[in-house]
C-alpha cells in the first residue's frame, strides 16, 4: 500500500505514467495500490492508512515523504493560509503530547457547516482554532482595523506582511527539532510499529521535488542538506529510502515537467520508479 501526497499519487500525469504504476508493471513481485491523495499531509497519509488497514490485506506499507514541500502541512489545518490553493476547509493535524501525538480533528462535522458560519470571514470559533493549531495564521491578515482596512497602503503591508511571515514559518520547519519535524518523525515511528504488529514491512521513501533534484545536481551544499534530512526522517526507521541521492546528477534539461508545472513528467516518473523498484529490490 503507498500512502503520501501528490508526489506518490503521480500529479500532472496520467496514472500510467506515474512512477508508482510504472514500478507496478515492471515488477512480476510488485503490487503496489495507491492510496496517495494529493495535497495531503503526513498525518493525512497516516489517517488514510489506518481507514484501510484492516480492509485492505498486503504485505507492507510504503510512505512517501517530500520534506521541503511535506513538513509545513504538519503544522497547518486550512491550506489557504499555507499557500494560494483555493481550498477553504479544516484539515486533521497531530500536536505533540508528552511523547507521543494527539490528534486535532476539524471542529466542524462537515463542509456546509464549515462554510454557514464562515460565510463572511472567520469566526471566533474558526478563529480560536487556528490560533491554536495553524502556524500560518496570521490575525493582522484577517481582523478588520477600523480606518486603515480600506487604505491600499495598509493592505500592501499587510500582504507584504503575510508573504514574509509564511516564508519565515516554511524555513524553520525545515530545521531538525522544529515541530513540522517532530510530528512527522513520531508519525513515522507510530506507523512503523503499527504495521510491525501486524506483521507487515514498513518502509520510507524520501523523495525530492523537481526544485530538491535540480539544487542537488548544481549545489554541493544543498546535497549535504538533503542527506541531513534524509538522514533525521530515517532516524529509529528499520527501512527507509532515499530517493534523491541516486538522482542527484540528472541534469536539469533532463528533468521534465507535468502539465501542471510542479510535478515530474511521465520521463522522470520512469526514472523514479526504475530507482525505487532498485532499491526495494535491494531490501
Amino acid at each position: 500500500l503507498l500512502v503520501g501526497e501528490s508526489f506518490a499519487h503521480g500529479t500532472g500525469v496520467r496514472t500510467v505514467q506515474s512512477w508508482a504504476e510504472i514500478a507496478d508493471r515492471s515488477a512480476a513481485n510488485l503490487d503496489i495500490v495507491n492510496l496517495a491523495v494529493s495535497g495531503y499531509s503526513m498525518a493525512q497519509a497516516y489517517l488514510r492508512y489506518q481507514s484501510v488497514a484492516d480492509r485492505l490485506n498486503s504485505d507492507g506499507v510504503l510512505l512517501a515523504f517530500a520534506p521541503t514541500v511535506d513538513l509545513w502541512r504538519d503544522v497547518n489545518v486550512m491550506r489557504d493560509l499555507g499557500e494560494p490553493w483555493g481550498l477553504r476547509s479544516v484539515m486533521p493535524r497531530f500536536v505533540p503530547e508528552g511523547d507521543g501525538l494527539r490528534l486535532v480533528p476539524s471542529p466542524y462535522a462537515n463542509g456546509d457547516e464549515f462554510r454557514h458560519e464562515n460565510g463572511n470571514g472567520l469566526s471566533p470559533r474558526l478563529e480560536d482554532h487556528l490560533q491554536r493549531y495553524d502556524r500560518f495564521y496570521f490575525s493582522l491578515e484577517h481582523r478588520r482595523v477600523a480606518g486603515l482596512d480600506t487604505l491600499v497602503t495598509y493592505k500592501i503591508f499587510v500582504a507584504a506582511y503575510g508573504r514574509y511571515a509564511r516564508g519565515a514559518v516554511r524555513r524553520k520547519q525545515l530545521h531538525s527539532g522544529s515541530e513540522a519535524w517532530e510530528v512527522s518523525r513520531r508519525l513515522f515511528r507510530r506507523l512503523q510499529h503499527e504495521i510491525a504488529q501486524r506483521g507487515k514491512k514498513f518502509i520510507v521513501l524520501v523523495l525530492p521535488t523537481i526544485s530538491d533534484l535540480r539544487r542537488l545536481h548544481d549545489d554541493s551544499s544543498f546535497r549535504a542538506t538533503w542527506r541531513n534530512m534524509v538522514s533525521y526522517a530515517c532516524d529509529r526507521m528499520s527501512r527507509c529510502i532515499d530517493v534523491g541521492s541516486p538522482l542527484a546528477d540528472v541534469p536539469p534539461e533532463i528533468i521534465d515537467v507535468s502539465v501542471d508545472g510542479n510535478h515530474y513528467g511521465a520521463r522522470m516518473n520512469e526514472r523514479i520508479a526504475r530507482e525505487v523498484v532498485a532499491v526495494l529490490g535491494r531490501t
